[in-house]
C-alpha cells in the first residue's frame, strides 16, 4: 500500500516520493539522523573501508556502481593489488578495514569503471577477468585502440578516463558539492556496531578524504584546482568556477605520476 501510495503521491507517499532526505526535512523534528543517503541518494551500510570511501565520493550520491573497489574481493592477489598500491611500504594499505592508502584505490577504481563504462562493457565479466590476471588497462586500451582505429598511449587512455570523470565531479563543484558533502550519514542506534558498523570509519585519517582529493586533483576543501583542469583540458569551465569562488590555485600532482601503468 505504501508503494502505491509513493508511486501516486498520494497522502504520505508525496512526501516519501522525494527520497530520504527531502522526506526528512519535511517531517522535521528530529528525523534527519534517520535518513539514510549520501548526497540524497539512499544506500546501505558497510563495514568495508574503500567502499564506505567510494560512496561518500560518488558524484551521485551512494551507488555502488561508480568507484566499485572490487579488487578488495581478491585481497593478497598480486597482480591486482600491484595496480593500488604500487612501492606502498604500510602493510596497512592491504587492509580493507584500514583508512591507511584507501584514497589512491577509489581514484584508481573509479578511473577504471569509467573506461568499462565508455566502452560499452558490463563491468561484472571484468571483475572475473581481472582478478584473474586479464582486462588490465593495456588490454583494455588494445581493444579500444582496434575498434577506434585509434593509436593512443596508456597514459592517453588513463587520462582520458581521468576527463570523463572530471566532468561529473565539476558538474557537482558548480552546484556547490564540496567536502561537507563528502560524507557519511549520521544515523546511529544503540547496537551500531551489529546494524551500522560504518560509524567507526573517520573519512578525515589522512589516507581518506585528504588521499583522494590528492589523487583526483582537488583541494583539501574538496574543490577543484587550475592545475587538474587544465591537465584534463576542460579550461572552458575555469571561468564559471572562479565567478563562483570554486577554484583553487594549488600544487597537485599530474596524473601520470600518480599511477602505474
Amino acid at each position: 500500500q505504501l508503494a502505491r501510495k509513493i508511486a501516486r503521491r498520494e497522502g504520505v507517499g508525496d512526501i516519501l516520493a522525494d527520497g530520504v532526505r527531502l522526506a526528512s526535512q519535511k517531517i522535521g523534528r528530529g528525523s534527519e539522523a534517520f535518513a539514510f543517503h549520501y548526497k540524497g541518494q539512499a544506500y546501505r551500510a558497510e563495514r568495508n573501508t574503500p567502499w564506505i570511501l567510494g560512496f561518500a565520493v560518488s558524484p551521485r550520491g551512494g551507488d555502488h556502481l561508480k568507484a566499485m573497489p572490487f579488487t578488495n574481493f581478491a585481497f593478497g592477489t598480486p597482480h591486482a593489488m600491484k595496480y593500488m598500491f604500487e612501492k606502498q611500504a604500510d602493510p596497512s594499505a592491504y587492509d580493507m578495514k584500514s583508512p591507511v592508502a584507501k584514497g589512491r584505490y577509489v581514484w584508481w577504481h573509479e578511473n577504471y569503471k569509467t573506461l568499462s563504462d565508455c566502452m560499452g562493457i558490463c563491468i561484472f565479466p571484468l571483475i572475473n577477468l581481472f582478478l584473474n590476471g586479464e582486462a588490465q588497462v593495456g588490454d583494455l586500451l588494445d581493444v579500444f585502440n582496434a575498434a577506434a582505429g585509434t593509436e593512443l598511449s596508456k597514459e592517453d587512455f588513463w587520462l582520458g578516463s581521468e576527463r570523463v570523470y572530471q566532468v561529473m565531479k565539476l558538474f557537482n563543484a558548480l552546484l556547490g558539492i564540496d567536502r561537507k558533502d563528502d560524507r557519511l550519514p549520521q544515523r546511529k542506534t544503540e547496537d551500531a556496531e551489529k546494524c551500522f558498523p560504518y560509524h567507526e570509519i573517520n573519512l578525515d585519517n589522512p589516507g581518506m578524504l585528504d588521499e583522494y582529493y590528492r589523487y583526483r586533483g582537488y583541494s583539501k576543501d574538496g574543490l577543484p584546482t587550475y592545475a587538474r583542469i587544465r591537465e584534463v583540458e576542460l579550461d572552458e569551465v575555469i571561468s564559471r568556477l572562479e565567478q563562483k569562488n570554486l577554484i583553487r590555485d594549488e600544487h597537485v600532482p599530474q596524473v601520470c605520476e600518480l599511477v602505474k601503468l
